[in-house]
């Protein structure tokens, strides 16, 4: 991470622990969704609970923005079909799900980009998220965020195969990446997966 004082991997992994207590309605003012008979789990709980949590927890004099329009243009789709996302100065901008800044909100001082997915989404949804995070200009940190459900014992190749041998785009070098998986069953039995352990 690019930042000394602004550890974004610590502030993800207090939003998910943050999310595993709204589960045990342990949560302070969170909660989770739940329609009597599951809890509906997508990326907006952990996405909210690391605004809550940056809050809290991020040092003085750092901002963050949600849904923030790119610095660069892309092209997602030509003619109603989709194609592999790339940069285009004749695309269109696209939007950052969250982007922390320093000082104040101007693009110079991006310090970090973050994408947030769950429960292992369409190749194409996770290459333009990709995209995006590869080509922002800018010495920023890179991070991509999976959240899932543990349930059948291969969620571990369904993310090599949505982020390092996606048929549209793998995740880039410069991007850091962290899974969160629940265990509905036993929230405390939930893991965190790095790239690193998905290289392995």
């Amino acid at each position: 991470m690019k930042e000394q004082d602004l550890d974004v991997m610590d502030l993800l992994d207090k939003s998910f622990e943050q999310l595993k207590e709204a589960l045990k309605n342990n949560g302070d003012r969170f909660c989770v969704p739940y329609n009597g008979s599951h809890y509906r789990i997508s990326e907006q709980e952990i996405k909210c609970c690391f605004i809550e949590t940056f809050i809290n927890d991020a040092p003085k004099g750092y901002l963050y923005s949600v849904e923030t329009p790119t610095i660069e243009k892309y092209r997602f789709s030509e003619k109603g079909k989709q194609v592999i996302p790339r940069k285009d100065p004749n695309g269109r901008r696209g939007n950052i799900d969250v982007v922390i800044f320093r000082g104040n909100n101007d693009d110079e001082n991006r310090v970090a980009i973050i994408e947030f997915k769950a429960n292992f989404v369409d190749n194409s949804k996770y290459a333009k998220d990709f995209c995006k995070l590869k080509e922002e200009p800018g010495d920023i940190s890179r991070v991509f965020v999976e959240l899932f459900i543990i349930n059948d014992g291969t969620e571990k190749n369904r993310l090599k195969d949505k982020l390092l041998h996606n048929n549209k785009g793998a995740i880039a070098r410069n991007t850091f990446f962290v899974g969160y998986g629940l265990n509905l069953s036993s929230v405390d039995e939930s893991i965190k997966i790095t790239k690193e352990d998905l290289q392995r």
